[in-house]
């Protein structure tokens, strides 16, 4: 069924416009003349029988005269394959927006020239729900007022460099900055909601009205991570930024960065600076660049040091973080940020330079940058634990990079990192008996000395077993504690709904939707009426048994969503009963913001019982801050030494050969093993079996019982067949004796 909506609001849109000049030297922002008017219209939930994506709802929203417009939402719910869609009427521009896109936008469209868009939702085949919650338009106006500038004239010329760009609401100018793709911009430009960066701006109207690139270009700020506003030479930001509706990110598409100078301009050295000041007409706020003489190096602001750049380069409202460019090399010295020339050619404008000593340490740990997918626990006892990391710096190349690891809360191992194809470093750690816990983390140096590090990770070595579970997907007996006393914002467990960055979307669960969520809200509510205000509220896990379990073996492990804004003196605190609730003590806690889900693993200490249970509570109190949290994915579970080794005496067997096998289940005297092989390995799970390391087809080769003594030997033959050398062959055993243990992989590549 298609719903289709259509409604024009009229309104007159009228700017004031107030010039404010902030002492001699006036930071230069020159934030877009706006107007937000409420707008709510919603699709409702929708379902989608078919087999294939359908249009189920579309809305026209149009606002007569605006020069352009930008959609904000209050919620959504994209399940599967469903999307929003928005079209400018103007000049076509779209933004498609699928779950993931929205989670990196939300809770604002792009902006569209025009003043009408089509939104249009598509629920994915065989969806139930799809849903999208207008909220509010954002439109832009005629701008009134000048600016001055360097001289009697303006002398800036329309540019084109792809490495700057136009960052609103506030109106500044950012920059791609390094090969890693930071973006620099003021320090006072930092701060405002839902920022936005655009590339490859077009002209404006003849009357000033601001206009966009297609959503192609324009890009969410995901991250301000560093930044200072204290006056001049003193002032600077450094932001990271999403990818657009093709998944780039800025870098990528624009193909350009600019290097980091460091060595001050000489006396007179032609400065440019390349932004996007206001002006009048078409060239409002686009991208212009003016060249003028470098002038002095000094002390100014807040901070020590002689790191104020002045210059006689033409700037205007909206220069506010241009990049200050030494025209001979082409590089970046120093930050644009405040105003100071006069008309009669006096006074110099300035910017911050790049030696700052803040910024430098910011970058020293911001400009070497690891990525790494943290090793999960693994019963392999046989094979070395390899760690890889992706390694950049936008200062230099990598000159070294290590791992650290500690086995058991040993003494530490350092060994260094091999550099394999692109970014790419990879060490092992030594294969270990079960069990283990090892803790490690990855540092890398540039040739600047710049360093960047992550870590702690742990992980398990042993076999794991699940010993109580719960997604939250049924109901199974979790429960308030009787001294919860929030007066909003206690624990539910329902399908969340997005609430800005407070609330997720999505529960954790794989194909899941429920978790506990500390209120849901309703449709139109604000995130304040629907937090956790005045009190803690909490939800008791039912009664489990842990009794025979080892003290001090058992983990337990969640996901949690916790956001804590205004006050950071609220917690998310888990505590664990051996006496069926009647005492508690604390095991962990977490005071940190983060707008996304994240696992925790912690260690259930002491001596366990029959009659255990967790409790996890939330806490606002006093209520001074907006917190929300959720829950979801409970497990505990230990770890112990009933794992399968499988060894062999080669690894590249020749064609016609006999390799000869051992298995080895200490714990498994007499139990029964089927050997395995497959040409391709992947995570399989199969049915009364476990979770196998080898793709389909598999095929068993061997089916035999181990000793007394939890042991067994075979051989199996390499058929003597020219078609079949170079394959690559994985080979794996399950032992069925107490319970189904699968061993490790053994890998040949047959010669």
């Amino acid at each position: 069924m298609l719903i289709l909506h259509r409604s024009v609001r009229t309104a007159v849109l009228v700017a004031a416009a107030t010039i404010a000049t902030i002492g001699a030297a006036p930071a230069q922002v020159k934030a877009p003349t706006t107007l937000e008017t409420p707008y709510a219209q919603s699709s409702a939930s929708i379902d989608n029988p078919t087999a294939a994506t359908q249009m189920v709802w579309q809305h026209l929203v149009e606002i007569p005269y605006a020069g352009w417009l930008q959609m904000k939402f209050s919620g959504y719910s994209l399940p599967g394959a469903s999307y929003v869609e928005i079209r400018s009427f103007k000049d076509g521009a779209v933004q498609r927006l699928d779950r993931a896109m929205m989670k990196n936008w939300f809770p604002r469209s792009a902006y569209f020239n025009g003043d009408a868009v089509l939104v249009r939702l598509f629920a994915g085949p065989q969806t139930r729900g799809a849903r999208i919650d207008l909220a509010a338009t954002v439109v832009g106006v005629s701008p009134i007022g000048n600016d001055t500038i360097c001289g009697p004239t303006d002398d800036r010329v329309n540019s084109n460099d792809a490495r700057t760009c136009r960052l609103l609401p506030v109106g500044c100018t950012a920059w791609i900055a390094t090969p890693n793709g930071l973006l620099l911009t003021a320090g006072h430009c930092l701060g405002r909601s839902n920022p936005v960066v655009q590339f490859n701006v077009p002209q404006s109207l003849s009357n000033g009205t601001l206009q966009h690139p297609p959503p192609i270009d324009q890009y969410t700020v995901t991250q301000e991570l560093a930044g200072a506003g204290n006056g001049t030479g003193c002032d600077w930001g450094i932001m990271l930024a999403g990818t657009n509706n093709q998944n780039q990110t800025p870098l990528q598409r624009q193909n350009a960065f600019f290097v980091l100078r460091t060595v001050a301009p000489t006396a007179n050295a032609t400065i440019r600076i390349t932004g996007y000041g206001s002006a009048s007409g078409t060239r409002n706020q686009t991208q212009k660049t003016h060249t003028g003489p470098f002038t002095t190096l000094g002390a100014a602001g807040n901070c020590s040091g002689n790191y104020r750049l002045q210059y006689q380069t033409d700037t205007t409202g909206g220069n506010s973080g241009s990049p200050v460019i030494d025209d001979a090399t082409n590089q970046a010295v120093g930050i644009h940020t405040h105003g100071g020339c006069n008309s009669s050619g006096g006074g110099a404008n300035s910017g911050t330079f790049l030696l700052n000593a803040n910024f430098q340490a910011a970058l020293s740990t911001l400009f070497v940058q690891l990525a790494h997918a943290p090793l999960a626990d693994t019963a392999d006892v046989v094979n070395n634990y390899v760690v890889r990391s992706t390694i950049v710096s936008g200062g230099s190349n990598i000159s070294s990079a290590v791992l650290t690891y500690a086995v058991n809360g040993g003494t530490p191992t350092t060994v260094g990192m091999l550099r394999g194809s692109g970014d790419e470093y990879s060490a092992a750690i030594p294969a270990q008996p079960a069990v283990a816990r090892i803790s490690y983390s990855l540092t890398a140096t540039d040739a600047n000395n710049n360093q960047g590090s992550i870590g702690p990770f742990t992980f398990t070595v042993g076999h794991s077993a699940v010993l109580f579970s719960d997604d939250f997907e049924t109901a199974t007996g979790w429960t308030p504690d009787p001294g919860d006393n929030a007066a909003t914002g206690r624990f539910e467990r329902a399908d969340p709904f997005a609430s800005g960055q407070n609330q997720p979307e999505d529960d954790n669960t794989p194909n899941g939707t429920i978790c506990y969520i500390t209120e849901n809200g309703l449709r139109g509510q604000t995130t304040s009426q629907h937090d956790v205000d005045s009190g803690k509220t909490s939800i008791v896990s039912p009664t489990f048994d842990l009794s025979g379990v080892p003290a001090g073996t058992a983990t337990l492990e969640f996901a949690y969503w916790l956001v804590i804004l205004t006050q950071l003196n609220d917690f998310l605190q888990v505590d664990v009963s051996t006496d069926n609730g009647s005492s508690w003590t604390q095991i962990w806690r977490d005071t940190t913001t983060q707008s996304a889900w994240r696992l925790a693993s912690v260690t259930i200490p002491g001596t366990y019982t029959n009659q255990m249970k967790v409790r996890l509570w939330v806490q606002d109190n006093p209520n001074d801050s907006l917190t929300d949290c959720c829950i979801d994915d409970v497990i505990v579970k230990t770890v112990d030494d009933n794992v399968a080794a499988l060894t062999a005496n080669t690894s590249t067997p020749a064609i016609g050969t006999t390799v000869n096998y051992t298995l080895g289940a200490a714990r498994e005297p007499n139990g029964a093993y089927i050997y395995a092989v497959s040409l391709a390995s992947a995570k399989t799970t199969l049915a009364g079996i476990g979770t196998l390391d080898l793709a389909p087809p598999i095929v068993p080769l061997v089916i035999g019982g181990l000793g007394g003594t939890g042991t067994a030997n075979f051989a199996v033959a390499v058929p003597n067949a020219p078609v079949v050398r170079g394959l690559t062959v994985y080979t794996q055993a399950v032992v069925s004796g107490g319970t189904n243990i699968v061993s490790n992989l053994w890998t040949l590549k047959v010669q």
